[in-house]
């Protein structure tokens, strides 16, 4: 995964474990013990808060897809943690506002990516790969604009 999508500086793709704990360094405290255990009460109120949807699909006999609903628990959890809000895909009909596609689409565009490395500067052009895939992810992100 290192420099996916040209960035060779991030903490993610980093290849080499030495410089990838020097990048990850100033995120330990985000996920030490301490945090995550004063982030619990937000995880409870969600998961609560999908069983209680989960338990009113089950009195209307309406089908659920269970990977609907934790994808929309996850996204919904991991905003929450990471940015301090989240868009709520909990609350959505079915669990059918989430990520999952999102991240679909960039993943294609990463493998594509990772094999083609030229590919990152034609991806700036207009009408290119990632702004076509930009039309199938804006919506779920609620995105207006590149």
């Amino acid at each position: 995964m290192s420099g996916r999508f040209g960035a060779d500086t991030m903490t993610f793709t980093t290849a080499k474990s030495d410089l990838h704990a020097i990048r990850r360094a100033p995120l330990n405290p985000m996920f030490s013990k301490r945090s995550i255990a004063k982030f619990e009460p937000v995880i409870r109120e969600k998961v609560e808060h999908m069983c209680k949807c989960i338990s009113d699909f089950k009195e209307t006999g309406e089908v659920l897809v269970l990977s609907n609903a934790f994808n929309a628990y996850a996204g919904d959890v991991i905003n929450e943690y990471c940015f301090g809000f989240c868009y709520n895909h909990l609350e959505s009909a079915g669990f059918k506002e989430n990520f999952h596609r999102a991240f679909m689409a960039v993943g294609a565009a990463g493998h594509l990516a990772l094999q083609f490395p030229l590919m990152h500067p034609v991806s700036c052009a207009k009408n290119s790969a990632p702004t076509l895939l930009h039309k199938q992810i804006k919506s779920p992100w609620g995105l207006t604009s590149i």
